[in-house]
């Protein structure tokens, strides 16, 4: 009798109001449940139970209302398909008119099941939180084909293509508008170098590293020039320094240099009364060692009396780390004879005091 007055009672209320309460007289909705102890330390459960169903009756139902909730306490039976293709665990599922579908999942569509489109610009505010994908594929993340490809197998990022060969490999031009940094770890920043400074490589397997370019190897160290400066008699049998062609270099330590030499050199018979000839020879000496030398003579024809035969001569010479001094001497062989002559008494003379200077040029090469 009391479940016949109770549903006469709840009928009445549908008909009259279109609204029931649970726990209310004034419901604000078709159906309105509230609490019975909304506050306080009752134990008394509250709340609202759904249908509890596991997945093969979920997948087993026909005829069901769009909006219908159920809550899925197994997946033990049943398969993850048909109508059930959402239901992968436990937990609330409604009916789309198709399929089951998850709470908070958008239609049973989302990016970890499906392709879509964006429908307009969207913008992921992080704050202090991270954001992180892990992967094992070759190509797990990339951005329009080759423009950007993430390879989580070999842990390398390529930039237009996606088989990078490299940690970074750019495929194509890159613009740098800041310093580059150079060694370093993973920790620590690498040198950006300093002004003129080039790179060099250190061969495979290796950090390349910023040098001057006047050490860098094959460039040109310094180019260096000498020349006599006052004049000097060598009588026949003697030798002698050349006055002002004497120059000290230096080799920087851990370096190799090659030093190349370009010599020129005349020597003047010191008698010009008669037409006698006179011979010797120039030697370049490397810390008072000869290294090379060259032969020299006058002689005289026709109205020229005392003509001077220039010599030149090179040499070559790789050197370590150290300093040196190299000089030019002259040895006189026959008759009495000046370097660095200045022949103001020679026909035509037009005051060039440096005509018959002995001359030395010193190129040097980083190795």
């Amino acid at each position: 009798m009391k479940k016949f007055i109770l549903l006469a009672a709840t009928l009445s209320s549908v008909v009259v109001f279109s609204q029931l309460g649970v726990n209310t007289t004034s419901p604000n909705a078709t159906l309105d449940v509230q609490a019975k102890n909304a506050t306080g330390t009752t134990s008394t459960p509250e709340g609202l139970l759904v249908p509890r169903v596991d997945r093969q009756k979920a997948q087993s139902m026909t005829g069901v209302g769009i909006s219908t909730l159920i809550y899925v306490n197994s997946v033990a039976t049943g398969t993850q398909t048909g109508t059930a293709v959402n239901i992968d665990t436990v937990g609330y599922y409604y009916y789309n008119g198709t399929v089951w579908t998850k709470f908070n999942s958008s239609g049973g569509v989302n990016i970890y099941n499906a392709d879509g489109t964006l429908a307009g610009n969207r913008i992921v505010t992080q704050g202090v939180n991270t954001l992180a994908f892990t992967g094992t594929a070759a190509n797990a993340f990339s951005v329009d084909g080759t423009t950007l490809s993430v390879n989580a197998a070999s842990h390398t990022l390529g930039v237009g293509t996606v088989t990078p060969q490299k940690t970074l490999h750019v495929n194509g031009s890159l613009q740098l508008t800041n310093e580059l940094n150079i060694g370093g770890n993973a920790t620590t920043t690498g040198s950006s170098g300093t002004s003129g400074q080039v790179l060099v490589s250190k061969g495979a397997g290796a950090a390349p590293s910023w040098a001057n370019l006047s050490t860098t190897s094959g460039s040109i160290s310094s180019a260096n020039y000498v020349q006599g400066t006052t004049a000097l008699t060598i009588t026949q049998g003697t030798v002698a320094d050349v006055p002002g062609a004497t120059i000290t270099l230096t080799v920087p330590t851990g370096a190799t240099q090659t030093f190349l030499f370009n010599i020129l050199g005349y020597a003047v018979r010191s008698i010009t009364a008669n037409n006698s000839g006179t011979q010797g020879v120039f030697t370049l000496l490397q810390n008072g060692t000869k290294i090379s030398s060259a032969y020299t003579s006058t002689s005289s024809t026709g109205n020229l009396s005392n003509l001077p035969a220039p010599v030149t001569f090179l040499k070559s010479t790789t050197l370590s780390a150290g300093t040196y001094i190299f000089k030019i001497q002259y040895a006189s062989w026959f008759g009495d004879q000046i370097v660095n002559f200045v022949p103001s008494a020679y026909l035509g003379y037009n005051g060039d005091t440096e005509a018959m200077l002995t001359k030395m040029q010193v190129l040097v090469y980083n190795n």
